[in-house]
Protein backbone atom coordinates (compact mmCIF):
# COMPACT_ATOMS: atom_id res chain seq x y z
CA UNK A 1 0.00 0.00 0.00
CA UNK A 2 1.52 2.79 -1.23
CA UNK A 3 1.21 6.62 0.60
CA UNK A 4 0.46 7.87 -2.99
CA UNK A 5 -2.56 6.27 -3.19
CA UNK A 6 -5.83 8.78 -3.94
CA UNK A 7 -8.50 8.72 -1.76
CA UNK A 8 -11.55 8.74 -3.06
CA UNK A 9 -15.11 9.29 -1.22
CA UNK A 10 -18.34 7.62 -2.34
CA UNK A 11 -21.49 6.60 -1.28
CA UNK A 12 -24.27 4.73 -2.39
CA UNK A 13 -28.27 5.21 -2.38
CA UNK A 14 -30.62 2.17 -2.69
CA UNK A 15 -34.30 1.05 -2.60
CA UNK A 16 -34.11 -0.38 0.37
CA UNK A 17 -32.28 -1.87 3.61
CA UNK A 18 -33.93 -5.37 3.64
CA UNK A 19 -35.00 -8.01 0.93
CA UNK A 20 -34.42 -7.54 -2.21
CA UNK A 21 -32.45 -3.90 -2.39
CA UNK A 22 -30.45 -2.65 -5.47
CA UNK A 23 -28.34 0.14 -6.24
CA UNK A 24 -29.84 3.19 -7.62
CA UNK A 25 -27.07 5.72 -6.99
CA UNK A 26 -23.45 5.63 -6.82
CA UNK A 27 -21.59 9.00 -6.65
CA UNK A 28 -17.84 9.75 -5.57
CA UNK A 29 -15.57 12.59 -5.24
CA UNK A 30 -11.45 13.46 -4.64
CA UNK A 31 -9.83 16.40 -4.91
CA UNK A 32 -12.65 18.11 -7.27
CA UNK A 33 -13.03 15.22 -9.33
CA UNK A 34 -16.64 14.17 -9.13
CA UNK A 35 -18.67 11.31 -10.16
CA UNK A 36 -22.75 10.26 -10.19
CA UNK A 37 -24.68 7.77 -11.89
CA UNK A 38 -28.18 6.34 -11.40
CA UNK A 39 -29.87 3.28 -12.05
CA UNK A 40 -33.09 1.80 -12.83
CA UNK A 41 -33.49 -0.35 -10.37
CA UNK A 42 -35.83 -3.59 -11.37
CA UNK A 43 -37.52 -3.53 -7.74
CA UNK A 44 -39.69 -1.29 -6.50
CA UNK A 45 -38.25 1.21 -3.33
CA UNK A 46 -39.35 0.72 0.01
CA UNK A 47 -41.32 3.70 1.02
CA UNK A 48 -39.36 4.79 3.69
CA UNK A 49 -36.63 4.70 1.40
CA UNK A 50 -38.39 7.21 -1.42
CA UNK A 51 -39.46 9.55 1.88
CA UNK A 52 -35.82 10.06 2.13
CA UNK A 53 -33.98 10.15 -0.60
CA UNK A 54 -36.93 11.77 -2.86
CA UNK A 55 -36.02 8.71 -5.24
CA UNK A 56 -38.72 6.88 -6.80
CA UNK A 57 -39.47 4.46 -9.71
CA UNK A 58 -42.77 4.66 -12.31
CA UNK A 59 -43.03 2.25 -14.81
CA UNK A 60 -39.30 2.67 -16.91
CA UNK A 61 -38.62 6.01 -15.16
CA UNK A 62 -36.32 6.93 -12.23
CA UNK A 63 -37.92 10.19 -10.51
CA UNK A 64 -35.83 12.63 -7.93
CA UNK A 65 -38.67 14.96 -6.24
CA UNK A 66 -40.50 14.23 -9.13
CA UNK A 67 -38.49 14.99 -11.70
CA UNK A 68 -37.04 12.42 -14.39
CA UNK A 69 -33.35 11.48 -13.89
CA UNK A 70 -31.60 10.00 -16.44
CA UNK A 71 -30.25 6.25 -15.91
CA UNK A 72 -27.76 4.01 -16.99
CA UNK A 73 -28.43 0.14 -16.49
CA UNK A 74 -26.42 -0.92 -13.36
CA UNK A 75 -23.74 -3.07 -15.93
CA UNK A 76 -22.84 0.47 -17.80
CA UNK A 77 -22.64 2.14 -14.36
CA UNK A 78 -20.72 0.16 -12.74
CA UNK A 79 -18.06 0.13 -15.65
CA UNK A 80 -18.66 3.98 -16.20
CA UNK A 81 -17.73 4.01 -12.34
CA UNK A 82 -14.22 2.22 -12.75
CA UNK A 83 -13.32 4.00 -15.70
CA UNK A 84 -13.57 6.90 -13.09
CA UNK A 85 -11.53 5.24 -11.02
CA UNK A 86 -9.04 4.54 -13.76
CA UNK A 87 -8.56 8.11 -14.23
CA UNK A 88 -6.32 8.48 -11.29
CA UNK A 89 -3.37 6.66 -12.53
CA UNK A 90 -2.86 4.38 -9.79
CA UNK A 91 -5.23 2.09 -7.16
CA UNK A 92 -7.41 4.34 -5.20
CA UNK A 93 -8.78 3.77 -1.56
CA UNK A 94 -12.67 3.99 -1.44
CA UNK A 95 -13.99 5.21 1.99
CA UNK A 96 -17.50 5.71 2.39
CA UNK A 97 -19.25 6.57 5.85
CA UNK A 98 -20.84 3.21 7.37
CA UNK A 99 -19.44 1.59 4.26
CA UNK A 100 -18.68 -1.81 6.25
CA UNK A 101 -22.59 -2.26 6.78
CA UNK A 102 -23.81 -1.15 3.16
CA UNK A 103 -21.33 0.47 0.54
CA UNK A 104 -18.44 -1.90 0.46
CA UNK A 105 -20.71 -5.53 0.07
CA UNK A 106 -23.25 -3.64 -2.21
CA UNK A 107 -20.53 -2.72 -4.29
CA UNK A 108 -18.32 -5.39 -4.31
CA UNK A 109 -21.99 -7.47 -5.43
CA UNK A 110 -22.41 -5.82 -8.04
CA UNK A 111 -19.01 -6.04 -9.44
CA UNK A 112 -19.04 -9.77 -9.23
CA UNK A 113 -22.73 -10.12 -10.67
CA UNK A 114 -21.15 -8.19 -13.74
CA UNK A 115 -17.53 -10.25 -13.53
CA UNK A 116 -15.54 -7.03 -13.01
CA UNK A 117 -13.46 -7.61 -10.41
CA UNK A 118 -10.23 -8.42 -12.02
CA UNK A 119 -10.83 -4.36 -13.53
CA UNK A 120 -12.38 -3.56 -10.03
CA UNK A 121 -8.99 -4.54 -7.82
CA UNK A 122 -6.95 -3.37 -10.62
CA UNK A 123 -8.19 0.09 -9.36
CA UNK A 124 -8.99 -0.56 -6.15
CA UNK A 125 -6.88 -1.58 -3.44
CA UNK A 126 -9.27 -1.38 -0.35
CA UNK A 127 -11.82 0.30 1.65
CA UNK A 128 -11.82 2.64 4.39
CA UNK A 129 -15.26 3.02 6.99
CA UNK A 130 -14.97 6.68 8.23
CA UNK A 131 -17.71 6.03 10.53
CA UNK A 132 -15.38 2.92 11.61
CA UNK A 133 -12.65 5.61 11.83
CA UNK A 134 -14.25 8.36 13.70
CA UNK A 135 -15.32 6.32 16.50
CA UNK A 136 -12.35 4.63 17.30
CA UNK A 137 -10.23 8.12 17.01
CA UNK A 138 -12.78 10.35 18.98
CA UNK A 139 -14.36 7.57 21.13
CA UNK A 140 -17.55 8.63 23.31
CA UNK A 141 -16.13 11.31 24.61
CA UNK A 142 -18.55 14.28 25.77
CA UNK A 143 -21.65 12.49 23.75
CA UNK A 144 -20.29 12.26 20.12
CA UNK A 145 -22.34 11.24 17.35
CA UNK A 146 -21.25 10.33 14.31
CA UNK A 147 -23.82 10.38 11.90
CA UNK A 148 -22.88 12.34 8.62
CA UNK A 149 -25.76 14.96 9.89
CA UNK A 150 -24.53 15.52 13.43
CA UNK A 151 -20.70 15.21 12.17
CA UNK A 152 -22.04 18.21 9.47
CA UNK A 153 -23.34 20.31 12.31
CA UNK A 154 -20.61 19.67 14.90
CA UNK A 155 -18.14 20.85 11.94
CA UNK A 156 -20.28 23.99 10.57
CA UNK A 157 -21.32 22.35 6.92
CA UNK A 158 -23.96 24.87 6.50
CA UNK A 159 -25.04 23.73 2.85
CA UNK A 160 -25.91 20.33 4.69
CA UNK A 161 -29.13 19.34 6.62
CA UNK A 162 -31.71 16.89 6.67
CA UNK A 163 -33.79 18.38 3.72
CA UNK A 164 -29.99 17.32 1.51
CA UNK A 165 -28.58 14.73 2.97
CA UNK A 166 -29.35 11.59 1.60
CA UNK A 167 -28.60 11.97 -1.92
CA UNK A 168 -25.60 10.04 -2.67
CA UNK A 169 -23.15 12.94 -4.30
CA UNK A 170 -23.93 15.56 -1.50
CA UNK A 171 -23.21 12.82 1.24
CA UNK A 172 -19.64 12.07 -0.32
CA UNK A 173 -18.84 15.36 -0.91
CA UNK A 174 -19.87 16.31 2.97
CA UNK A 175 -18.13 13.22 3.93
CA UNK A 176 -14.86 14.58 2.07
CA UNK A 177 -14.97 18.08 3.29
CA UNK A 178 -15.71 16.36 7.04
CA UNK A 179 -12.36 14.58 6.89
CA UNK A 180 -10.04 16.15 4.66
CA UNK A 181 -10.92 20.26 5.49
CA UNK A 182 -12.61 19.88 8.74
CA UNK A 183 -11.08 17.22 11.11
CA UNK A 184 -8.17 17.52 8.59
CA UNK A 185 -7.21 13.48 9.45
CA UNK A 186 -3.47 12.78 8.19
CA UNK A 187 -3.24 10.14 5.06
CA UNK A 188 -1.56 7.96 8.07
CA UNK A 189 -4.25 7.82 9.82
CA UNK A 190 -6.58 6.70 6.89
CA UNK A 191 -4.46 4.47 5.34
CA UNK A 192 -4.38 2.68 8.70
CA UNK A 193 -7.81 1.92 8.74
CA UNK A 194 -7.82 0.15 5.21
CA UNK A 195 -9.88 -3.06 4.77
CA UNK A 196 -8.60 -5.15 1.53
CA UNK A 197 -10.70 -6.32 -1.51
CA UNK A 198 -9.78 -9.43 -0.80
CA UNK A 199 -11.49 -9.41 2.65
CA UNK A 200 -14.96 -9.16 0.46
Amino acid sequence: MSQHMPIVFFDLETTGAAGENQIVQIAATSNYKRFNVYILPTCDFQPYVSNMTGLQKSGYNLYLNSAVVPTKSAQDAIAEFITFLRGFGSQVILAAHGGKTLDFPKIIELVKKFNMMYDFSSVVYGFVDTLTLLQSKFGTQSGQKFSLLDLAVKYQVSDYHSGTAHDASKDAAVLEKIICERINLTKDEILKNVITIQQF
